[in-house]
């Protein structure tokens, strides 16, 4: 099947329609279903085509994280990455109930590495360093991986406009409208 965007009316001045094709014959009363992808997340598919399936949640987040250009140890941390299959920058899938996947810590210990843990950088250990990045390097590091996210994470959090409590007033006296 397939989903077909297009103009309506004369010489398309009608606005726009959607047009769902189905991939078998359907009878009068089939149900219809759209995938938007297997292994998609709420976020991007919400991102991707404004909608949610309220039936079928797939609650996740997409994290990307990027080692900073200006890091004296950039080019040692990028070799590192691209080792690992990653590049300069990874994107994660963060899902509820759920820990974090292991590779997106390893990244985040890699991005802070610095200081004294920077000889874990040194050509002698270039085929290590990805499993040594699987656990905690060093209190210092850990921490500057917790600060770091839970900075990213304000940051986020003030970018969005609105506010918690009157949104979910709204939601629950009904107050916001239903797109047709």
């Amino acid at each position: 099947g397939a989903l077909r965007l297009g103009a309506a009316g004369p010489l398309g001045t009608g606005g726009r329609v959607a047009r769902l094709e189905a991939a078998t014959d359907l009878a009068p009363g089939d149900p219809v279903t759209l995938d938007a992808g297997p292994g998609r997340s709420d976020s991007q598919v919400l991102l991707d085509y404004g909608a949610l399936d309220p039936l079928s949640p797939a609650p996740a987040y997409s994290l990307t994280l990027a080692l900073p250009p200006g890091d004296r140890f950039f080019d040692d941390k990028v070799a590192v990455a691209e080792a690992a299959g990653l590049g300069e920058s990874a994107t994660f899938s963060l899902a509820p109930d759920a820990p974090p996947p292991a590779a997106s810590l390893a990244f985040l210990r890699l991005m802070n590495l610095g200081d004294d843990d920077a000889f874990l950088l040194e050509p002698v250990f270039a085929g290590q360093v990805w499993g040594f990045l699987q656990d905690p390097v060093s209190a210092p590091n850990e921490a500057a991986v917790c600060a770091g996210m839970a900075d990213g994470c304000a940051a986020a959090a003030a970018r969005v406009a609105g506010d918690a409590v009157v949104d979910a007033a709204a939601l629950a006296g009904g107050a916001l409208a239903r797109r047709a």
